[in-house]
């Protein structure tokens, strides 16, 4: 209930003495009130202050009541009006209401409606009151759905407005934008038609627990126009309107996925490379016992004895469990590249003629000019570019061309690609095969999975797993009947590409000398006392680095020293080559000394001469690769 001493009232009256008693009236129960004596006065008074409450005669000099109704409509002047009028001008009050006066009194006994003015104007001011409630609320609903107007349509997200059955009836246009389809090709739509078959039922299940939880968090993927798929992170909830609706949020999160899935490929390879690293060292020190004495057996047969075809198949055989596993080291924490400045377009002209010599494929190069030089490992880039272009041999029965592109590529940050912003080598490799099927597309780089009748399914896996510890990355797209092209995106260097010059061949000689060898593995030792003997030299073996420290400098007090010591690089248990080469060379800091191991991949391998050694001797070797080795240290 207003208070009456806060009310301002103007009372336009053209009778004075009626206009001062009623006024008197008004001032006593507390309100403030100002008297004007015809219309053009009223309007004047009005003009100059604000009034809660307008009293109002009908017939006024200069100004009816009704014209100064009109007048102050017209400017939106006109404040809460109560129009006083006789019994007979009723009608004319009604017209006064409809022009918009609030309320009116029938003037009757002079008493009885002065004494109605005061609740006639608080049931003014209350309408008044509710009124401007009304229309806040409304100004604010009003706001408010602006708000949300705004908000639906400048979201970075997508918004699906649906029934409770799923069917679609708003949405907004990132919404549009993300399935690349029309507002009118996605309004009546079934959200569930959206998704991906296999993904259906699942998210039909999850948008029908809204009813139950009132709001639900999930994950389903969405079939675009162009037929491509859209993962998508789901908030969806019900919304109390003017009836009940889903309100799904969805955010793309497609990328976010990719890059999970190749966070998980990593692992998985970081995994499979732990285990890797121990077979492949174990591996290949059985391989050692097998070649070695292949190769011994074969100096003692003829070449035409029916004996040395076996021993030939048996090398082959022996040479392919060997490369098996120096694809496992690719994945060993040794296998990091050991990198040099290289001329990119010599390793590929000559990998991939290599690869494809005898078979009816041709390949064409296409190397864009000036294209930056690279850092890497060329041993494991020339496995990358061989399997991959035996790969489209074998996609090409019939034939065909190999297509090998190189050029510059700048990758910028927030790509699909992850990469570190900065300049790349772009190797395509592009054959017109039988493709991939998109199913096994993201298979393709897993460890063991192949599709072909032969084959282990760790050429790719190779592949990628090499690109990765080069810092780059490799990718695949395919298509049926198509083709297939490999990217290959490799960092590019500062330095500039040093044309590699090619080594004379080295004569091989018979040798003579003493050879300490130290390795723990029983038929290492066999097999290197008969190929030290058979060429030549004299053999003594210990199986730990103590051991041979002690040797070596007995010999050497003795006056009977070694020529040359063989360290195997990893005695489990003991002390290995890397420790036992440091206090030798305390003794003799001028002494041969090889490192070898079945780990052929280790950086110490790769960086032998920092550690103090001559030269290296990656297991499984055969005996011609052993003499090669020892004459060049012995040379050194």
């Amino acid at each position: 209930m207003p208070k009456s001493d806060n009310i301002r009232v103007l009372y336009v009256e053209d009778d004075i003495d009626t206009a001062r008693f009623l006024s008197r009236k008004l001032i006593k129960k507390g309100y403030s009130v100002d008297i004007a004596l015809d219309g053009e006065e009223g309007l004047s008074k009005l003009e100059m202050k604000d009034y809660d409450i307008l009293l109002l005669d009908h017939y006024l000099p200069l100004y009816s009541g009704l014209e100064m109704i009109e007048i102050l409509t017209e400017k939106n002047a006109l404040p809460s009006t109560i129009m006083i009028t006789a019994m007979s001008d009723v009608k004319m009050a009604v017209k006064a209401m409809k022009m918009g006066a609030s309320d009116y009194i029938i003037k009757d006994v002079e008493v009885e409606y002065i004494e109605l003015i005061p609740s006639t104007i608080e049931k003014v001011l209350n309408q008044k009151k509710l009124i401007e409630e009304k229309k806040k609320a409304e100004e604010s609903l009003r706001e408010s759905e602006e708000r949300f107007r705004l908000l639906f349509e400048q979201s970075n997200d997508a918004i699906f407005i649906q029934s409770l059955d799923g069917k679609i009836v708003n949405v907004n246009q990132r919404a549009c934008e993300m399935l690349k389809m029309e507002e009118a090709e996605l309004i009546d739509t079934c959200i569930f038609d959206l998704c991906l078959p296999e993904e259906r039922k699942f998210y039909e299940k999850k948008f029908h627990e809204i009813r139950e939880k009132g709001d639900v968090i999930s994950e389903s993927q969405l079939s675009r126009k162009d037929s491509e798929s859209v993962s998508v992170e789901i908030s969806s909830r019900i919304v109390n309107g003017k009836r009940h609706v889903v309100q799904s949020i969805m955010r793309d999160i497609t990328i976010r996925r990719k890059m999970e899935r190749e966070l998980a490929k990593v692992e998985k390879l970081e995994s499979l490379g732990v285990l890797a690293g121990g077979i492949a060292h174990d591996f290949n020190n059985v391989l050692s016992g097998i070649i070695g004495n292949i190769s011994i057996a074969k100096l003692d047969v003829e070449p035409e004895d029916a004996l040395n075809e076996y021993l030939n198949e048996a090398t082959k055989a022996s040479l392919r469990a060997k490369n098996l596993v120096q694809q496992l080291l690719v994945f060993s924490r040794g296998g990091e590249p050991i990198r040099k400045i290289c001329n990119i377009e010599e390793l590929l002209r000559e990998s991939a003629k290599f690869s494809l010599i005898g078979s009816n494929i041709k390949v064409e190069f296409i190397f864009s000019p000036d294209f930056w030089a690279v850092e890497i490992d060329e041993g494991q880039i020339r496995q990358v570019i061989s399997n991959i272009v035996l790969n489209a041999q074998q996609s090409m029965p019939g034939g065909g061309i190999v297509k090998v592109e190189v050029a510059n590529k700048l990758i910028e940050s927030g790509g699909i690609l992850p990469l570190d912003p900065g300049k790349y080598v772009e190797i395509i490799i592009q054959d017109k095969g039988i493709g991939i099927q998109e199913k096994n597309l993201t298979k393709v780089f897993d460890p063991y999975f192949t599709t072909k009748k032969k084959g282990n399914g760790l050429g790719l896996t190779t592949c990628y797993s090499i690109i990765r510890k080069h810092g780059g990355y490799i990718t695949v797209e395919s298509e049926l009947d198509v083709g297939t092209a490999f990217h290959i995106y490799i960092p590019a260097s500062g330095e500039k590409v040093i044309l590699k010059r090619k080594s004379q061949p080295m004569i091989l000689k018979s040798g003579q000398g003493r050879v300490l060898v130290m390795d723990d593995e029983e038929v290492i030792i066999k097999v290197l006392d008969k190929m030290l003997v058979h060429l030549g030299y004299e053999a003594d073996f210990t199986n730990n680095g103590f051991e041979a420290i002690n040797k070596y400098r007995m010999a050497r007090d003795e006056g009977n020293p070694f020529d040359m010591v063989i360290m195997d690089l990893t005695i489990p248990g003991g002390m290995g080559g890397k420790d036992a080469i440091k206090e030798i060379l305390k003794i003799d800091p001028n002494i041969r000394a090889i490192v070898s191991s079945g780990y052929s991949n280790d950086p110490i391998m790769a960086n032998f001469r920092e550690y103090g050694f001559r030269a290296c001797l990656a297991k499984p070797y055969k005996i011609g690769e052993l003499e090669e080795v020892l004459q060049a240290v012995m040379e050194d």
